[in-house]
This record gives C-alpha cells, sequence and structure tokens, in this order.
C-alpha cells in the first residue's frame, strides 16, 4: 500500500515550474487559504493576503457545505480570533459548535503543520502579538499539505483553572486551555521546523506543530524546466518503515491530479533520505503542477501517524 506523503507540494513547470515555501518578505511560494469568516473579527484575512496568499473568506453556511477534498484544496485554513462578543463563550460559541459538528469533514484535511497561540494576539498582543500571528500564518500555509492556525483569543480567555478541551480540534491535535494565557497540548515535533513550547509556564505561546510522519522538504528553487535534475529530500518522523520500502518522487497533471503520476524518481530506503529525481522533457507548461512522495510499504504505526492512505 502507498503511503501518501503530509506534504504536496505546488508547482509551476516551466517552460517551467514553482514550489510553495516563503519567507516572511516577498513570498514567491503564497498560495490559497481559506478563512472561517463566523469568527473573523481582526484582520488575519488581509494579513495572509499580505503574504501573498489568494485568501477565501466562508460564511457558516458556506462551511458546512464543503467536502474533506474542497477543505484539503486549501494550503492553510484560518480559524481567527474572536473579540469582544465571544467571551469565554468556548465550546459553547454557536460559530464554534459549527466548526465541532463538521470536524469530522474537515479535521482529515489537515496534513501541513498547525499554528495555535493561546491569547488575543490581535486585539491586546501589541507589535509582538501580530509577528506572531504573521509567523504563524506563513508557516502554517507554506508547510505542504493544508496548514492550520488558531488563536483562542477570547472565547476561552476567561476560563476557569480546571483545563477545558478544545473540542472542534479533537480530531487534530489534544488541545487543552487553563484561561488566561496558557494553552497545554499533546503534540510531536520534528525539529528544526517545529519549536517544543508544551508547558503553560513557559512564556512562549506560539505552537508550531507537525504529526509524526514522513514528509517533503520544501524544494530550493522556485522554478523548474523540463530536463532539470534536483533531490527531493524525505524527512521521517517517529514512524517506521520495513526493510525493502521504496519511496518514490510523483509528479501531478497540470491540474494537480495523481491519478495517473509520473514518478520522477524512486530510492530504496527506510530513514530520511534525498531522491535524485529529473523532470520529463515535454512537459506541457502549467501553473496547477504538484509533487508527492509515497512509500511502498506501510509504517506499522501509520494508524497513529496520521498519514492518508492512497
Amino acid at each position: 500500500m502507498y503511503k501518501i506523503v503530509t506534504s504536496n507540494h505546488l508547482l509551476r513547470i516551466c517552460l517551467l515550474f514553482v514550489l510553495f515555501t516563503g519567507a516572511l518578505s516577498v513570498n514567491l511560494f503564497a498560495g490559497n487559504v481559506l478563512v472561517y469568516g463566523p469568527l473573523l473579527t481582526y484582520n488575519e484575512n488581509a494579513i495572509a493576503a499580505s503574504l501573498g496568499n489568494t485568501v477565501t473568506v466562508v460564511t457558516a453556511a458556506q462551511w458546512q457545505s464543503m467536502t474533506t477534498a474542497q477543505f484539503a484544496a486549501y494550503d492553510a485554513i484560518i480559524i481567527p480570533e474572536h473579540g469582544f462578543a465571544s467571551n469565554n463563550t468556548g465550546n459553547n460559541d454557536p460559530a464554534v459548535l459549527i466548526l465541532n459538528s463538521t470536524k469530522s469533514v474537515w479535521s482529515p484535511a489537515i496534513t501541513g503543520k498547525r499554528a495555535y497561540i493561546s491569547y488575543d494576539p490581535l486585539l491586546d498582543g501589541g507589535s509582538l502579538g501580530l509577528t506572531r500571528v504573521t509567523s504563524a500564518i506563513n508557516e502554517v500555509a507554506t508547510s505542504g499539505g493544508t496548514g492550520l492556525y488558531f488563536a483562542t483569543g477570547l472565547l476561552f480567555f476567561f476560563s476557569p483553572p480546571n483545563p477545558v478541551i478544545i473540542d472542534f480540534l479533537s480530531q487534530v491535535d489534544s488541545i487543552r486551555v487553563k484561561g488566561g494565557t496558557c494553552l497545554e497540548a499533546t503534540f510531536t515535533y520534528y525539529p528544526p521546523y517545529f519549536v517544543k513550547t508544551d508547558s503553560c509556564s513557559d512564556g512562549t505561546p506560539l505552537k508550531i506543530v507537525s504529526l509524526p510522519g514522513f514528509f517533503m522538504q520544501h524544494l530550493s528553487s522556485n522554478y523548474y524546466c523540463s530536463g532539470n535534475a534536483f533531490n527531493v529530500n524525505v524527512l521521517i518522523h517517529d514512524i517506521t518503515f520495513p526493510a525493502g520500502n521504496i519511496f518514490s518522487a510523483e509528479l501531478s497533471d497540470a491540474v494537480g491530479d495523481f491519478t495517473n503520476p509520473i514518478i520522477l524518481g524512486t530510492l530504496s530506503s527506510i530513514t530520511t533520505c534525498s531522491i535524485p529525481v529529473t523532470i520529463p522533457n515535454g512537459i506541457p507548461a502549467g501553473s496547477g503542477y504538484k509533487i508527492r512522495v509515497t512509500s511502498s510499504a506501510s509504517a506499522p504505526n501509520d494508524i497513529a501517524s496520521g498519514i492518508s492512505s492512497n
């Protein structure tokens, strides 16, 4: 059984070909970001757009009508910080109840990084809060797969000392909020991309996390042509592959469909590795290409890892 790496990378074939990654300044690898409109109080949509992303804000009805595949078509999903209208309504807030009732649909789409901020960074965080939000949105939108961003804001801010589980996140991560600026989480981190800050007393409310699994590292160039050769790096974390496993780097068609992928390169490995690949000659120009990495063997703990099957 093939296992799909948790990051699909958008490419533009060149004559011609561009990949998705990015810096906080000029983001040459921006993608599509979905914002949950019912909680939009401040300007996460504008922040995402300032990073070069195409931003779609949806209503509650639109969110409820979406399929898992439609959620997965986005590079990141933003669940915004809510303001004073939601003071400590928490899991009972009407907009949050919709997120919870639809979590079995949208949660499986979350295959990239997740960033959680445990206070109200845009309302009260000043320049540091804005920096954290911008950094977090950039991280989740350029991680490969579909990332997730959420700031608790005032939804859970005045919660009592006893931990409150955030229900709508339960199929993605185990998150508990103790009130104020304290967020607890059960995460697995993959260095150097993730910073371990899992205690309420550490003073660092920005959490960037990853599922266990295997991941395709961002490519070093933003532009490739037919005939170009390069390496696709595979990072493996917290799962074990049996001997004889073959990793394959695959290219989609021009609209990102992997029904009949082109094999760019293969490598026998059970650990982190680099797959030599070459873009075939004669590939038509296009902006919707994707690259993914698959494995020939299932990892023994693949259910816990959250890697989707193909």
